[in-house]
């Protein structure tokens, strides 16, 4: 009898064992780390720039810009092209940091656009730097590599000193501003520009600020890393400012690398003068 009440004992502790919950690790969570980065010049077979744009808000009787990012990139060589990872870190006037970063596709990319900051206030009211990081995989040659770009770029900042000697184009490029009238008593802004060399590597850093009627300056568009074989730039859209404000001047900074060779080009454009593209 107690032999028999031994073995049902140990089957039911046999049992007990085998109904026992497997162990699931949980997966560790993924934290992107600081991108550590230069100011690139061109990369052959990848384009990627990003576009910072601002606009006005009335919050509580005071005017606050507020900051939108766009990042574009692409896979511009090969075959079975795919970005695998993109990351973007961007650091305020006074030092605050702010990432983010995507690494999960639903379908294969090799061209991506994404506003990742959506007209939001920063600290500070402005943004110092923003860095870039880009994984990448193409098959060149019937051999499939994988690629990590990376580059960092400081926004460039306004200074009435520099607006000295002023034209909008030299013997290598022109850029101009366009404005386009619409109902809802916003401004309307597009911004051009176009090479007058074929097919030669060039880096564009631009930026644009606005001057109202009583002397305030805001930004208004940047352009950063546009590193382009001399293929001209149009926005896509439109740079809208709210209409709280007059504004009277835009003034535009430039500055490209070219041959090894750094210029800047400013110019101060009057809203009165601006018209739309179609009537140049």
């Amino acid at each position: 009898m107690k032999k028999h009440n031994f073995l049902l004992l140990l089957l039911l502790i046999l049992t007990l064992v085998g109904c026992k919950k497997p162990v699931v690790e949980e997966e560790e969570e993924f934290k992107p780390e600081k991108i550590e980065a230069e100011h690139s010049f061109i990369v052959d077979d990848f384009s990627s720039y990003i576009k910072l744009s601002t606009n006005l808000f009335l919050e509580e009787e005071e005017i606050v810009p507020k900051h939108s990012i766009t990042a574009f990139m692409h896979i511009v060589k090969g075959v079975n092209r795919e970005i695998t990872y993109y990351q973007y870190d961007w650091v305020t006037v006074d030092g605050t940091f702010d990432t983010y970063y995507k690494r999960d596709f639903s379908e294969p990319s090799r061209f991506i656009a994404q506003q990742f900051l959506p007209f939001v206030k920063v600290s500070g009211n402005e943004i110092d730097t923003i860095s870039g990081l880009i994984k990448y995989k193409s098959k060149l040659d019937d051999v499939l590599e994988e690629r990590v770009v990376k580059y960092k770029e400081e926004i460039l900042k306004f200074n009435q000193s520099d607006f000295t000697n002023n034209s909008n184009h030299d013997e290598i490029l022109n850029f101009n501003v366009y404005k386009f009238d619409f109902e809802d008593n916003d401004y309307h802004f597009k911004f051009a520009i176009n090479f007058e060399i074929e097919a030669e590597p060039i880096h564009i850093d631009m930026q644009s600020w606005i001057k109202t009627k009583d002397d305030e300056v805001y930004p208004l568009m940047g352009l950063y890393n546009y590193a382009t074989y001399s293929e001209n730039y149009l926005s896509v859209s439109d740079e809208i400012v709210s209409g709280i404000v007059d504004i009277e001047e835009i003034y535009v900074k430039l500055v490209y690398i070219y041959k090894g060779n750094t210029k800047v080009i400013t110019n101060i454009f009057n809203i009165n003068d601006l018209v739309p593209l179609e009537e140049e």
